[in-house]
């Protein structure tokens, strides 16, 4: 978010405060709000992402299993980031399903709190280890920077996964 300030209220032209935020942060922007406070002038602006996603799952449990063990997820965080995160809980069925639904929920709840994927990741490595029962999780993590259009990847015990663009790897 970008706060302008401004004590030429005879002068002011929200378009092109508008227009120089743009320039200085080399993004569109959209304003969130606009406040007087006598002669000043208060601007809110939050940058524009350029990106839609479109999202589609599909789970299919083992053979035999009426249950699947994967746990998918997709949420998006205030500060413009869009995950992607698929779990697969060790084994299968319902026991498989607890865990890796376990292990998405808490993944969940610390990024969007703002807790670093990294440090995210391994606290639930960390819960998991310090548990009685032998249980496990695999991660695959998706990260899309939505304003600059970057893309990252957090694998933990997650099959290698490929990126295709027109059919090819």
């Amino acid at each position: 978010r970008t706060f302008v300030s401004t004590n030429f209220i005879n002068y002011f032209n929200e378009r092109l405060i508008k227009k120089e935020v743009e320039n200085v942060l080399r993004t569109e922007v959209e304003q969130v709000f606009l406040e007087t406070e006598g002669e000043f002038i208060k601007i809110g602006f939050k940058a524009v992402c350029p990106l839609k996603i479109h999202c589609y799952k599909t789970s299919v449990p083992k053979l035999g299993e009426i249950i699947c063990g994967d746990s998918t997820v997709v949420f998006s965080s205030d500060d413009g980031y869009f995950y992607s995160l698929i779990n697969d809980g060790m084994g299968s069925g319902r026991d498989a399903a607890i865990c890796s639904k376990l292990g998405s929920t808490f993944l969940e709840k610390l990024i969007s709190s703002g807790i670093d994927k990294c440090g995210a990741v391994s606290m639930l490595g960390s819960v998991i280890s310090s548990s009685e029962d032998e249980i496990f999780t695999t991660v695959d993590l998706t990260e899309i920077d939505m304003v600059r259009g970057k893309i990252s990847f957090l694998k933990a015990g997650a099959a290698p996964s490929w990126i295709l663009r027109d059919g090819k790897a």
